[in-house]
């Protein structure tokens, strides 16, 4: 206790409070409301760190670890400088609560959104530097939340990051835990009032379990999606009256058009026994997103498993670019490494008509890894894969370092390894990519999708399986 209360006391000392008075009357039109501050943190090469966060002018929470602001109703920023190594004997370092397993650097800076942890990354450059490190941070409000961009030393930790749902109030904005020196914020722009969204129930609390691997559902969407800015789905994993699942799982929500064609709306990863919630922008598949269509969520269980809940909350707003047809290309659980049919003989090129209209093209691939035994490890093997297109190829591995950071932990079981794409506890982020520099508008696309040659060491043993879910986006003019 007294360690706790001396902590609060030493922020409420080092703290520079900025009030930012500003209009709270709803206009339209003009600049959108942003926020800038810049300041600078001289940290100790050894302590826990700081934070920033808004604080609402009336009946403000109490934030009581500024390294993880976690408060309802505050958007907050946490600088960690004390993430070790677990300890221990191996089995214990393997599910113990530390998740900095490999011992990778002690630097990270995470979002917290409404009480909640929302993204955590290793900081590029150091957080204990002797002169200091300079920290600049942009906000704007935009339809369905706001869009944070934080960069230390002149070097770029979140670009761009969407926190759904963050809206604009009468805040004062705080640094705690450390004493920052030149410190400036300001307000622009016009005031963006929040506005409620259309909001669409697709699952409430369906059974997923050992007994139903699948749920089947229907979403009644607007019929016009014209005016829409923004579509944020949540999906949310719920404890069922016999507990939860222990094991991580891979799942799916998928959206049937009229024709009976399958998509991916979300590709997630069950926590070890633990319930959560994501919220992900589908805006992209705005061309499916109207009228009634089937829903299903399907995943295998052999447990407890969860209840299942999945809405769509439909913000207005305009788009500079409009998405207006979808297009799979490769869909489903291919086996890597086979000795009598390789990889490239099931995934072949794919070609896409593009419309005179067409603005703007890009890919979205979404592939996780699975399946390990002694001679095939294909949850924890990195492999490359290239996209070409257009005489282009673009490269990159499928392998996710960052799954300690996670803020779906800790966890049970193995959460802490890296992987082949995912992590325990989380929504897959597809590998995008802007293929509008090849664009020739009425002319098809060709795209081809090539993985690592790899080959099982034994003709019989399992093989490993990649899962691929992916379309082609083409977008209209606003």
């Amino acid at each position: 206790m007294r360690f706790t209360r001396f902590l609060c006391l030493t922020a409420l000392i080092f703290c520079t409070v900025f009030s930012l008075p500003r209009s709270v009357t709803a206009q339209t039109g003009g600049e959108r409301e942003h926020f800038d501050a810049g300041w600078r943190v001289f940290l100790p090469p050894v302590g826990p760190g700081y934070g920033a966060a808004f604080l609402p002018e009336k009946n403000a929470p109490t934030v009581t670890d500024w390294v993880e602001p976690n408060a309802p109703g505050v958007l907050g920023i946490g600088f960690d400088t004390d993430n070790p190594r677990p300890v221990g004997s191996d089995r214990t370092r393997y599910f113990n609560a530390q998740g900095n397993f490999y011992d990778r650097p002690q630097r990270e800076i995470s979002l917290h959104w409404n009480g909640r942890e929302i993204a955590n990354r290793l900081c590029p450059v150091s957080l204990t530097a002797p002169s200091g490190n300079a920290v600049r941070l942009h906000l704007d409000y935009v339809p369905g939340g706001a869009d944070l961009t934080l960069a230390v030393d002149n070097t770029t930790v979140y670009d761009h990051f969407f926190v759904a749902e963050a809206v604009p109030s009468k805040s004062t904005f705080t640094v705690g835990g450390a004493k920052p020196m030149s410190l400036t914020a300001k307000w622009g722009g016009k005031h963006f009032a929040g506005v409620k969204p259309i909001r669409i129930l697709a699952f409430d609390k369906a059974v997923n379990d050992g007994k139903h691997y699948k749920a089947d559902g229907e979403a009644s969407f607007p019929p016009n999606t014209k005016g829409i800015g923004r579509v944020i789905c949540t999906l949310t994993l719920g404890e069922t009256p016999a507990g939860l699942d222990p094991w991580d799982r891979i799942g799916h929500l998928w959206l049937y058009d009229d024709s009976g064609e399958a998509f991916e709306v979300i590709r997630y990863i069950t926590p070890y026994r633990k319930s959560w919630e994501w919220k992900v922008d589908v805006t992209d598949l705005l061309p499916l997103l109207h009228n009634k269509k089937k829903m299903q969520v399907d995943c295998e269980t052999y447990a407890q498993g969860w209840l299942v809940s999945v809405r769509f909350d439909f913000y207005p707003g305009k788009l500079e670019r409009v998405p207006y047809r979808v297009v799979n290309l490769w869909n489903g659980f291919y086996d890597v490494g086979n000795w009598d049919k390789s990889f490239a003989d099931r995934v072949t090129p794919k070609t896409i008509p593009t419309d005179k209209e067409t603005i703007a093209t890009k890919t979205r691939i979404t592939v996780t890894g699975h399946g390990q035994n002694e001679d095939d490890l294909g949850e924890f093997a990195p492999l490359w894969r290239k996209v070409h297109s257009g005489g282009q190829t673009w490269e990159s591995t499928l392998w996710k370092t960052d799954v300690y950071l996670n803020p779906c932990r800790p966890q049970g079981g193995t959460w802490k390894f890296d992987r082949a794409g995912w992590a325990p506890g989380s929504v897959v982020l597809p590998w995008e990519i802007d293929l509008t520099g090849i664009l020739k508008p009425g002319t098809p696309l060709d795209i081809a999708y090539e993985l690592q040659p790899y080959r099982k060491k034994t003709e019989k043993s399992a093989p490993a399986r990649h899962f691929l879910a992916s379309q082609v986006i083409l977008y209209r003019k606003g």
